[in-house]
């Protein structure tokens, strides 16, 4: 696996996925905006650094505890994991904020 890469996540869809913590702002946005276009007027940039493992090859989700909508088909799955040096992902996705929070 290359990154950064895109990945989708339950019910905020696709965002993008950075090795590591602490990453550089600026350098996050820029991705961000080259890969999934530039926000809306009414959205903000949302980091989140996480901890995940990766599922190369997943068919039955519901086994694991994962929701999905590929249950039954084989694919791949990222899934939370406890902290380690080797887990930790910057997760940056455009989110929408409510009308005060703009000004």
């Amino acid at each position: 696996m290359q990154y950064p890469a895109n990945i989708a996540m339950a019910g905020t869809g696709c965002a993008r996925i950075h090795q590591g913590h602490g990453l550089d702002p600026d350098v996050l946005a820029a991705d961000l905006s080259d890969n999934l276009g530039r926000p809306l007027p009414d959205q903000q940039m949302r980091v989140r650094e996480l901890h995940f493992g990766y599922a190369p090859r997943v068919k039955w989700c519901e086994q694991y505890g994962l929701s999905c909508d590929r249950e039954g088909e084989w694919h791949s799955h990222w899934y939370e994991v406890k902290p380690s040096p080797d887990s930790a992902f910057t997760v940056v996705e455009w989110q929408r904020v409510l009308a005060e929070q703009l000004t």
